[in-house]
């Protein structure tokens, strides 16, 4: 199932980086936080998905794989889990991944109450919306070491070279130092995957 999502450290160019940013329900009855097997002794998931694996592997262990196997973070105690967005009695609590060798953002946001972000609908269950796009708009605008401002919802570009919303217009080339962990890596690798776990 892993294969499924991302591929193998052997069938990918260890320079690619994406930023991946998780929702998830502790409530979800369709698709468990603790992730979906045929193990018996682990809840199931709806509509046959636990018979797609033996092991359950849960959100968090997605996410730990994800920034190990895609964005280079330390397997060892290099990198490790921390809050990056406190309940503010939303129900909602926000945990990235960061450390040794991290060269892109891997987040996961936990909802306390939201099922499957199916009721009544997921404009109504899912609100996170603004959240969404300040995660991308932040993660484009670092590409180039600009400086990303949530309040107004700007980009400053730091070096002369280039401009745009997001820093990302003309001397691209010029200037391919990850904001992250200092390492070069290629504009064209960088990428952004959004995961949410929800249903109609």
């Amino acid at each position: 199932v892993r294969e499924d999502i991302f591929p193998t450290t052997a069938d990918r160019d260890v320079t690619t980086t994406t930023a991946i940013f998780m929702h998830h329900s502790v409530n979800d009855q369709y698709v468990r936080m603790t992730g979906c097997c045929t193990n018996s002794s682990m809840p199931k998931c709806c509509c046959g998905i636990s018979q797609n694996a033996d092991i359950c592997v849960s959100a968090e262990g997605v996410l730990r794989s994800w920034a190990v196997d895609v964005n280079g973070c330390s397997s060892a105690s290099g990198s490790a889990m921390s809050i990056s967005r406190e309940d503010g009695g939303d129900g909602v609590t926000c945990h990235t991944i960061s450390g040794d060798g991290c060269r892109a953002n891997a987040t996961i946001c936990i909802h306390s109450t939201e099922g499957h972000f199916n009721s009544p609908s997921f404009e109504a269950a899912f609100r996170m919306q603004n959240d969404i796009g300040d995660f991308f708009a932040r993660d484009a605008c670092l590409i180039n070491r600009g400086t990303w401002s949530a309040e107004d919802r700007s980009c400053t570009c730091e070096a002369a070279s280039v401009e745009g919303r997001y820093c990302l217009v003309d001397g691209i080339a010029s200037s391919n130092v990850s904001e992250v962990d200092g390492t070069e890596r290629p504009f064209s690798s960088t990428s952004f995957v959004l995961i949410l776990v929800c249903g109609a």
